[in-house]
Formats: structure tokens, C-alpha cells, sequence
């Protein structure tokens, strides 16, 4: 094994760029068990010329796990910043199989991920908040929400796997910004509880009912739509309870909850998490998820180059050398 690495280690410093590329995807291959020796070498290749390079780099050093994080960190951070989209998908995504020893810049960088113009960045961001523990999950709260209603179909499945993980520690931190001085904090939690749909009503039904006499007119209004929206039953008739012991319920706010909770309004999505919708708790946890979340594949054969003779003698010598190893 350690010959191996080592071999492999030194490719990466290769004048072709894709024996470097090949030799990057190779150790992540090999996992944590290569993090020692080859590590800081993948996080040097975070800034080589080669986008495709950058990104087996990106892709290896998340295979290697909580191993790879006292080399990474701080390089991927970086890398969240490319130019190139596959490259700072890489990133986000091997960013969450750090684990929960990353700062809390690298998580305030993740989660501006979430509002990348590409797809494929914000589908690994979303998922990547999922593995990265509660604390990550519930700073970001908000805007996992928001990704519910994203364009992209693979942006919300990623984003609901990411909320079922940690639902209730996320409501309670939602649940505990609707007594924040900020209004804009307040109306912030209001809606992203109401984005997460019926699957939060057991845990934030008595914040929202509570909501109802915020000061702020906004507020109230968000409350009651996203109660109104999630509970077609039982919570409808708590809520009119609710309005009826307070002295006065003025008609604008009433029109106010009627565009919150219509599909016009700006701030509404269509709730994903709903029971018996697509990506309800039970959905969301099927084996499928792993794979929809980006799951590192164990290692099981032997690596296909496929590469034409006409490269030279080094990407020969490098796919025979590679041979021999297995």
C-alpha cells in the first residue's frame, strides 16, 4: 500500500495532465487509509492548471473523510471559489465528509453554495449539510428551506435529505428565532417553517400559535398562512382560536394571509416534506438518498485508463505501473 501511494503521489506532479488527473482518482480510491501520505499533495492539485485535475483532487480528498480535514479545509474553502462549476461542486460536496471539525467560515462559505448559479454546486452543498451534524443544519436553516423550492428537482431531493436528518433540532432552532429581536429573523423562521411543510407541524405548531401576536404585522401574517397552509384540519380550527382572543384581527391582515398562503406570493413554495408528497420523511430516507447525496463508492476493481498509445511513453509506463499494483 505504501508503495503504491507513494507512486501514485508522485504522478501527481506529472507534465500530463491526465496522469495527474488519473493519479488523483486513484487515491481517492484508496480512501482515509492514504490520507497520511498523500493528503497534502491532493491539496496542492486544488490549484493546478487543469480543471479536471482540481476536481479529481476535490472529489479524493472528500473520500478520504475526517482524515483528510486538518490537510483540506482551508484548500477547499478556496476551491469553493473556482471559476469552474465542476470544480466547486467537487469541493462542496468533499466538504461535508469532513465532518463536524470544519469552522464555521467554511460553513458560512457552504452555505452561500446554496444560492450558486449552477445546479450541480447546489445539489453538493445541500447534501453536503446533511453530514456536516445539527449545528451546521440548523445556522442554515433558512436557507436549506429555501432550497425546497429551488428550479432544480435534484436541488430539493438534496435539500429535504439534508432536513429529515436533523428535523427536530432544526425546528426547535427555528422555533427559537420567533423570539428574536429582529423582525426580519423572526418573518425569516416563520417561513421557513412553513416551506418544510405538515412534516413540521408537531414541532413548531405552539411557536407559530404563539407568532399570532407578534408586533411586527408580517409576522403575524407569515404565521398564520403557514399554519393555515400546513394543518388543514386540526390546526385550522387553532388557529381561529386563536384569533378569537385577540381584541382585533384587521381585514389587511387578513388579505395578507390570503396572498401568503396563495402560489402568487414570492415566499411560498410548494411544501416537499408534505406527507405522502415526493420527498416526505419516509421517502427521504430510503436507501436511494445516499446515492442522490453523492455517497462515496468503495473501492471494487481495478481502474479502466482507456488511453490512446499516441500520449507517450510516461502514460503508458503510468497505466502499466498501475497494472502491476493489482
Amino acid at each position: 500500500m505504501a508503495h503504491e501511494v507513494a507512486s501514485l503521489v508522485a504522478r501527481l506532479s506529472d507534465a500530463e495532465r491526465c496522469v495527474r488527473e488519473q493519479a488523483a482518482k486513484e487515491i481517492g480510491r484508496l480512501g482515509a487509509s492514504a490520507a497520511d501520505a498523500a493528503a497534502a499533495a491532493l491539496t496542492r492539485c486544488l490549484r493546478d492548471s487543469a480543471a479536471g485535475v482540481r476536481t479529481q483532487a476535490a472529489r479524493a480528498l472528500g473520500k478520504m473523510g475526517e482524515a483528510a480535514a486538518p490537510f483540506a479545509s482551508e484548500e477547499l474553502l478556496a476551491a469553493l471559489a473556482d471559476h469552474s462549476a465542476e470544480v466547486r461542486a467537487a469541493a462542496a460536496g468533499a466538504i461535508g465528509w469532513l465532518g463536524e471539525a470544519v469552522g464555521d467560515v467554511v460553513v458560512s462559505e457552504l452555505k452561500n453554495c446554496l444560492q450558486d448559479p449552477a445546479a450541480s454546486v447546489r445539489i453538493a452543498a445541500a447534501g453536503s449539510f446533511g453530514r456536516l451534524g445539527e449545528a451546521a443544519a440548523c445556522g442554515v436553516a433558512e436557507a436549506l428551506a429555501a432550497c425546497l423550492g429551488d428550479p432544480d428537482v435534484h436541488v430539493q431531493v438534496a435539500a429535504a435529505g439534508s432536513v429529515v436528518q436533523h428535523m427536530e433540532a432544526m425546528a426547535a432552532a427555528l422555533v427559537s428565532r420567533l423570539d428574536a429581536s429582529n423582525v426580519s429573523t423572526r418573518l425569516a423562521a416563520v417561513r421557513a417553517i412553513r416551506e418544510m411543510g405538515e412534516a413540521m407541524v408537531t414541532h413548531t405548531e405552539t411557536g407559530l400559535l404563539g407568532a399570532l401576536a407578534d408586533s411586527d404585522f408580517d409576522v403575524r401574517a407569515a404565521a398564520m398562512a403557514a399554519l393555515v397552509q400546513m394543518g388543514k384540519g386540526e390546526n385550522a380550527r387553532k388557529v381561529e382560536a386563536r384569533l378569537s382572543t385577540l381584541q382585533e384581527v384587521p381585514e389587511t391582515l387578513k388579505s395578507k394571509v390570503k396572498f401568503e398562503g396563495s402560489e402568487d406570493s414570492p415566499n411560498c413554495r410548494r411544501s416537499k416534506l408534505r406527507r405522502g408528497s415526493t420527498w416526505s420523511v419516509g421517502a427521504a430516507t430510503e436507501p436511494s438518498l445516499p446515492r442522490l447525496l453523492g455517497t462515496p463508492k468503495a473501492r471494487q476493481e481495478a481502474p479502466s485508463f482507456g488511453l490512446p498509445p499516441s500520449k507517450g511513453d510516461r502514460i503508458e509506463e503510468f497505466r502499466q505501473s498501475m497494472e502491476l499494483t493489482h
